[in-house]
């Protein structure tokens, strides 16, 4: 069922975009297109394995995971971290010496110890924050020799200076960006009446040798997980949130029966609920795919008000991506992930209660509970599927591969392997 896809009224892959668009497969006139808003730049890590700012506006197709790329959609966040390209130094070493960074440019910092007591470290500046708020300090480290001291070579140790708590200990949550790893430490405020401030200490640099690590890219930022990195320079900056929003209408979505699929993968496990939703545009008629603040995968179908449908997930890795399928008509729907069907509901009312004409990586309005994740492919059918359909569907196929936009007076490929409108 290699064309599957084919059958689709509306197929979204991470395939072309616009200035305030994400770009639709299917149809090529405009209507399956989401809205897209950003009002900031923003990073990504592009096709060549490198990191790069994004202008404002323009949609992020991210290759963190996969040579395939997939949309990134991020909450906003601040960068705490003044200087991101090479931290503060407290017992400051004696020199510097400049590497090569996670975004091609010769920016990283090796420092250079004074003294057989000296370390690389950093002191985050206090701040008031509420009781249980977590943070996250991440930061990108790459090994270039062996070690003098390597006690504690790409960790970190965390100082508590006042009312903080270590909550995650330090784990990597990226690889080989340029040959750096990424990782990150949570910490939980303890006491929200009192300034939080905290320093972190680096290793691998005691003795007068040269350092055998270098780092970049620093970021301290409310929540608990690291975001896309923020780059700073003498100042805070922050990034606002991605939105899509607002695609389809009435004659792409049936409203009687019809399938809605998405691969998708959360930015961290058990963080804000997080929906994408076919709906008549109120929370009265809705379809809905999300992952919840407790980190499963949820299925819901609600007509005239009432949960027709529901099913929740455990076990599934909701970092993972993952393949999701709804199959809706009356007296059947049907949810699959990954290739198998976890529930089969023949008692639903029948379609429609009212008109399925709106899609958001939102709830129904497209501004609560949106989408903080990563997604390689979105499809809705104007018809059910057969359960060898929808295996087929959430296994097998691969709609970032087999339906790519070809190139022609409308579109160029760029550097990184994305089509934009020209």
């Amino acid at each position: 069922m290699a064309n599957l896809l084919d059958q689709a009224s509306i197929v979204l892959t991470p395939t072309a975009y616009d200035n305030g668009s994400m770009l639709s497969v299917k149809p090529e006139n405009g209507d399956g297109d989401f809205t897209f808003s950003r009002a900031s730049s923003a990073t990504r890590v592009n096709a060549n394995g490198l990191i790069e700012s994004v202008v404002s506006e323009i949609p992020r197709v991210d290759y963190t995971d996969s040579s395939c790329g997939s949309w990134l959609l991020e909450p906003q966040a601040t960068n705490l971290v003044i200087t991101s390209d090479s931290g503060v130094y407290g017992s400051s070493p004696a020199s510097e010496i400049l590497e090569t960074s996670p975004d091609g440019t010769n920016n990283a910092v090796r420092p250079v110890p004074s003294t057989g007591s000296n370390r690389y470290q950093e002191t985050i500046a206090g701040g008031v924050y509420s009781s249980g708020q977590k943070l996250t300090y991440s930061w990108y480290r790459k090994r270039i020799s062996t070690p003098v001291d390597d006690t504690f070579v790409g960790d970190l140790r965390i100082n508590v200076l006042v009312n903080i708590t270590v909550f995650e200990a330090t784990t990597q949550i990226q690889s080989n960006i340029n040959g750096y790893d990424r990782f990150q430490v949570v910490i939980q405020i303890t006491d929200g009446s009192l300034s939080s401030i905290f320093r972190a200490y680096f290793g691998a640099i005691i003795g007068t040798g040269n350092s055998s690590v270098a780092y970049w890219g620093h970021q301290y930022e409310i929540g608990g997980y690291a975001t896309s990195i923020i780059p700073t320079s003498g100042t805070t900056v922050t990034r606002n949130q991605d939105l899509a929003t607002n695609s389809g209408n009435s004659t792409l979505i049936n409203s009687s029966e019809g399938v809605f699929y998405v691969e998708i993968a959360a930015l961290a496990e058990k963080t804000l609920v997080r929906y994408i939703t076919i709906s008549d545009g109120t929370a009265s008629n809705r379809i809905i795919i999300y992952i919840t603040d407790v980190g499963v995968i949820q299925f819901d179908v609600i007509v005239g008000g009432v949960t027709q449908a529901a099913k929740t997930m455990t076990g599934q890795t909701t970092t993972n991506f993952n393949k999701l399928a709804v199959s809706y008509k009356e007296n059947d729907i049907r949810f699959y992930i990954n290739g198998v069907k976890v529930k089969n509901d023949t008692t639903a009312l029948a379609f429609p209660i009212n008109t399925l004409n709106v899609i958001n990586f939102a709830a129904s309005n497209g501004t609560d509970s949106v989408f903080y994740g990563k997604t390689k492919a979105l499809a809705v059918f104007k018809t059910a599927l057969t359960d060898a359909e929808l295996i087929s569907l959430t296994t097998d196929i691969n709609p970032t591969t087999n339906h790519i936009i070809t190139e022609n007076e409308d579109f160029i490929m760029t550097e990184s392997g994305d089509h934009i409108v020209t």
